[in-house]
């Protein structure tokens, strides 16, 4: 791993510094400047590698936080500008952070692992970015299925209404029965009336007329 590596090059650091030159012996002082030159290699060596894993460090916290802010989008009930931006923003820092580490690490074979780690932040960045476009996808789809329930509900109003005049007529349609059947009825009793009458008058000119032929017959008769 690189940090073991880390570990091992910043302790062969420390050798070299602390290494003194014997007197007399060029060889040695040679070899102690070599040292030395390579120490000063290493150290800035070791800040490099200090910095790029400070930057991965900052690539998973940031790929964390676009988790955090995906999780967010998801859970609101309507779309946030805000979040919105605050992804977009997170994802572009994510981008340059990756260029900026990759080109640092191009053609430098010691520090695979890095290059590996940064590859699977970019891994991370293009799932996160794909849960993104299916969140949007599944934000459209929630908008559109919230369009069709208001249709629908505006809709059953309009039949409601339509329902309510309907049953209003037939209310009053049922009145109008109930009262043409009282009059029917009034009218019933009234037309057996009449005809009791009629039979009555019937009756009594019946009567009238066989007095009327009775007495002319009588006055026949005595003449």
């Amino acid at each position: 791993m690189v940090k073991d590596r880390l570990a091992e090059l910043r302790l062969v650091r420390s050798s070299d510094f602390f290494n003194v030159p014997q007197k007399g012996n060029v060889k040695s002082d040679s070899k102690t400047k070599l040292d030395k030159t390579d120490g000063s290699l290493d150290c800035g060596f070791l800040d490099e590698v200090s910095h790029l894993l400070q930057v991965i460090t900052e690539l998973r916290d940031h790929v964390n936080k676009v988790e955090i802010v995906q999780r967010d989008i998801l859970a609101a009930p309507q779309q946030d500008a805000q979040l919105d931006d605050q992804l977009i923003q997170l994802t572009r820092t994510i981008r340059q952070k990756a260029y900026d580490v990759r080109t640092a690490l191009k053609g430098n074979p010691i520090c695979f692992q890095i290059m590996a780690d940064t590859e699977a932040a970019k891994r991370s960045l293009s799932d996160i970015e794909a849960r993104h476009a299916d969140i949007i996808r599944l934000e459209k789809s929630i908008e559109e299925l919230r369009d069709l329930f208001m249709a629908v509900s505006l809709m059953v109003d309009q039949q409601s209404e339509l329902i309510d005049r309907v049953e209003y007529n037939v209310n009053k349609a049922a009145d109008c029965v109930v009262q043409a059947k009282g009059k029917l009825s009034s009218a019933v009793q009234q037309n057996k009336k009449s005809r009791r009458c009629k039979i009555i008058c019937i009756i009594v000119l019946i009567v009238l007329a066989i007095l009327a032929i009775i007495t002319i017959a009588s006055a026949i008769g005595l003449t």
